[in-house]
C-alpha cells in the first residue's frame, strides 16, 4: 500500500541569476507535516540596493505530479507576471465582497486585480469609482478607495431600510451597472456601483434626486434637479422657503401671471407679485417695465397727458402734441401730477428732452 506523504516545498530569493552566482538573500525551508500541513512559504525581505532578484521555488517531496503556485507580490513588479486571477487575500476570501476599481469614465484601472480566484470562484463582484477628491486629495486613487464607496452603500441602504448585512450586499449587486465587457467581467464584475438609495425606482446613475423619492421623475423648471429635492421648484430665482414668505407659488414663476417674474417683481422692481397692476392705475406692471418704461409703483402712466384732464392710460402722438405745448408755452400742465407724468426723464424740468424721449418711446 502506497504512502502519502504531504508535498514538501521549499523557497529562495536569489541577488542576481542563480546559474551564474546569484547569492541567496531569503529563504523559507518549512517542513510540512504537523506544523504546516499545507504547502507554505514565505519570505520578507528588503533590498539594500537597485537590483534584480530571483525567486526559486524548489520541489523536495510530493506525491502529486503537478500543483499550481499562485506567487503575489505587493511591492515591487515581477518581470513575469499576469493579470488573471491576481486577486490577493482578503479579495478573495470566499465571505467578501470585492471590490475592482474604475475611473471616472467607467473604465477598469490597470492596477485593478483581476478574477477568477485561483480555485475559480467569479470575483470581483462589483466595482467602484476611484480617482475620487476628498478633504485630503484632489485624486485618491487605488481600491482603497473605490472599496470605501461601496463600504457606504452597504451602510446607508443597511441604515435606511433595515436590512442585514448579507441582504444589502444583495440589494446593491441586483442594481449595478454595466461596465467594461457587456456582463459579468473578471475586471468589474458584474458592474459599476450603482442603487436605489431612496426606494423610488430609480437607481442613482439617472436619478434627478438621488436620496430624496421622487418616482415620477418630476422636474418642473427643467434643471435636472427634481422637485422632490429643489429648493427652488419652479426655477424663478426665490427659494420654495422664501416663496412661502412671500406668498408666493412655488410651483408657478409668475404667481400673478403679469409677465413679470416673482424674483424680479420683488428683488429689481419692487413691485407686487401677487399683483399684475401693483399700483392699480389700470396698466399691468409688464406693460409699465417694458413697454411704458413708467414705474409700477407709481399711478399714472409716464408721458400720458392726454386726452387733457382724462390720461387714457396710452401712449400716442396726442401725448406727444401735449407735451410739446407745455415746453413751448401755449399750455401748463394742470396739476403736479400731470407735471410729474410729462417730465419724461425725472430732472424736473419740462424742456426738449422729454420731447425726444417719448419720441424715441413712441418710435417717432
Amino acid at each position: 500500500m502506497p504512502i502519502h506523504r504531504p508535498a514538501y516545498y521549499d523557497l529562495f530569493l536569489y541577488n542576481g541569476d542563480p546559474g551564474a552566482g546569484g547569492a541567496v538573500v531569503a529563504s523559507s525551508q518549512n517542513r510540512q507535516g504537523v506544523s504546516f500541513p499545507y504547502p507554505y512559504e514565505y519570505v520578507d525581505y528588503t533590498a539594500p540596493a537597485a537590483g534584480t532578484y530571483y525567486i526559486v521555488l524548489t520541489k523536495r517531496r510530493s506525491s502529486t505530479a503537478h500543483l499550481r503556485l499562485s506567487l503575489f507580490s505587493l511591492g515591487a513588479d515581477l518581470v513575469i507576471r499576469t493579470t488573471a486571477s491576481s486577486l490577493a487575500q482578503p479579495a478573495s476570501c470566499a465571505n467578501s465582497l470585492s471590490v475592482g476599481a474604475t475611473n471616472l469614465a467607467d473604465g477598469p484601472e490597470y492596477f485593478s486585480a483581476e478574477g477568477p480566484t485561483t480555485d475559480g470562484r467569479a470575483k470581483p463582484e462589483l466595482s467602484s469609482p476611484n480617482r475620487v477628491v476628498t478633504s485630503l486629495t484632489p485624486s485618491f486613487a487605488g481600491t482603497s478607495a473605490a472599496a470605501p464607496h461601496v463600504a457606504g452603500a452597504v451602510a446607508l441602504v443597511i441604515d435606511r431600510w433595515g436590512l442585514s448585512p448579507q441582504q444589502a450586499a444583495a440589494n446593491l449587486l441586483g442594481t449595478l451597472t454595466d461596465v467594461n465587457a457587456l456582463g459579468f467581467d473578471y475586471r468589474t464584475g458584474g458592474g459599476r456601483l450603482s442603487f436605489d438609495a431612496d426606494g423610488d425606482g430609480w437607481n442613482h446613475d439617472g436619478d434627478n434626486c438621488p436620496l430624496e423619492a421622487n418616482p415620477g421623475q418630476s422636474d418642473l423648471d427643467g434643471d435636472s434637479l427634481g422637485d422632490a429635492c429643489d429648493d427652488d421648484i419652479d426655477g424663478d430665482g426665490l427659494i420654495n422657503a422664501q416663496e412661502a414668505m412671500h406668498g408666493t407659488d412655488a410651483d408657478n414663476p409668475d404667481t400673478d401671471g403679469d409677465g413679470v417674474g416673482d424674483y424680479d417683481e420683488i428683488f429689481v422692481y419692487g413691485a407686487n407679485p401677487l399683483d399684475p397692476d401693483s399700483d392699480s392705475d389700470g396698466v399691468n406692471d409688464y406693460d409699465e417695465i417694458f413697454v411704458n418704461h413708467t414705474d409700477p409703483l407709481s399711478p399714472g402712466v409716464l408721458g400720458d397727458v392726454a386726452p387733457a384732464g382724462a390720461p387714457d392710460g396710452v401712449l400716442n402722438i396726442a401725448d406727444l402734441l401735449r407735451l410739446t405745448r407745455f415746453i413751448t408755452g401755449v399750455e401748463s400742465p394742470a396739476d403736479p401730477q400731470e407735471s410729474d407724468r410729462a417730465d419724461m426723464n425725472g430732472d424736473g424740468v419740462l424742456d426738449v428732452r422729454d420731447v425726444l424721449e417719448l419720441r424715441r418711446i413712441l418710435g417717432y
